[in-house]
């Protein structure tokens, strides 16, 4: 008996740090400043192509808004939607210690369930304990998890959207536990979808199955209950190690992660992995180095530092957001990136190398 007590208590202890949360102001203006930057993300990439295949596939009389659409959808399909809007064109913010984007996931599940009962503050509380869980599970699976081939937005995303939405409707220590179960045993998405639609996708389906975790435990269907026990629970069969509760108790909100590491706001589309290059050539260009004086640049990275970096040769503008040889491309050509050369329409045929 005492050993399976043992085997809850993971999940328990991560439950209970979710409903007792309590916030400062500094994180509420953070949060309020990522809903600003989630929503913009969303506008410039309304009338891609993709995103509108995908509205007309998706829009239906459900009651909850699709971002620059003229229509309604299901509250699953609005969270598939606006992940898939918001993360289209890479534009939305990055958390460092999750390694992946937060508000894409947290805000879509978030606005595809919030009826108007809600106050302002709770939405925005709520946000904070998903990056909470993301940068906290984030630090201590990090790189291990993001190298060895998982999309974190994907995967992380979806048990911080789950646990945002327990808080952001008052759920019970119990109800809490179930839908971390559910958003647990679904949270998966491979790294090797960058530069494809399917990468904006993951950040959809992660807040599509928070939100159907939700619509599970309203269900009152049943979960196991030590979904993060250090046993056969998701951190130790997927990322092979164990999860230290004690770390992430006492840690709890002290910083909150999303003031520290924070929240970075990307300035263009291409992957935060790249910015450390993007910078050095930037450098470079400024001190008169171009595309007609050099013969060869080299980049150095930590190791695996640019293992999302996949494309050497990108066939097209979305596989360059992947590529530090295409940024740096741009860079020395035209002394600094042009976000629409990101667009997959553009070819290898248009660049000049």
């Amino acid at each position: 008996m005492t050993e399976q007590k043992n085997l809850v208590s993971n999940t328990r202890k991560l439950a209970q740090l979710i409903v007792d949360s309590k916030f400062q102001i500094d994180e509420l203006n953070v949060a309020k400043k990522c809903f600003v930057d989630y929503l913009a993300s969303a506008y410039v990439s309304r009338n891609e192509p993709a995103v509108k295949r995908l509205f007309d596939t998706l829009k239906n009389a459900g009651p909850a808004k699709l971002l620059g659409q003229a229509g309604t959808a299901s509250s699953d399909h609005a969270a598939l939607f606006n992940g898939f809007v918001a993360h289209y064109n890479d534009f939305d913010d990055v958390q460092a210690n999750f390694r992946g984007h937060p508000s894409v996931v947290i805000y879509s599940a978030l606005l595809a369930l919030a009826d108007g009962t809600e106050s302002a503050d709770r939405f925005f509380e709520a946000y904070i304990v998903g990056v909470e869980i993301a940068g906290q599970i984030g630090f201590q699976v990090n790189p291990t998890h993001k190298l060895s081939g998982y999309h974190t937005t994907a995967t992380l995303g979806t048990i911080a959207a789950a646990a945002n939405l327990a808080f952001f409707k008052r759920f019970s220590l119990g109800q809490t536990i179930d839908i971390l179960s559910f958003a647990a045993t679904q949270a998966t998405g491979l790294g090797i979808e960058a530069g494809t639609d399917t990468k904006p996708m993951h950040a959809g389906l992660a807040a599509q199955r928070a939100v159907q975790s939700y619509q599970f435990v309203s269900s009152q269907l049943t979960t196991n209950q030590d979904v993060f026990n250090n046993q056969t629970g998701w951190v130790k069969i997927v990322v092979g190690q164990e999860l230290d509760l004690d770390l992430i108790e006492s840690t709890w909100l002290t910083p909150a992660q999303i003031i520290t590491p924070g929240i970075w706001f990307k300035r263009h589309q291409f992957c935060s992995a790249a910015m450390s290059g993007y910078d050095a050539i930037k450098q470079g260009y400024l001190q008169g180095i171009n595309i007609k004086n050099i013969k060869q640049v080299i980049f150095h990275f930590r190791p695996f530092g640019d293992k999302v970096l996949r494309y050497k040769q990108p066939l097209n503008g979305q596989e360059g957001k992947f590529s530090i040889e295409y940024i740096a491309w741009q860079i020395l050509t035209f002394g600094d990136v042009n976000d629409e050369l990101f667009d997959s329409s553009v070819r290898q045929k248009s660049f000049k190398r």
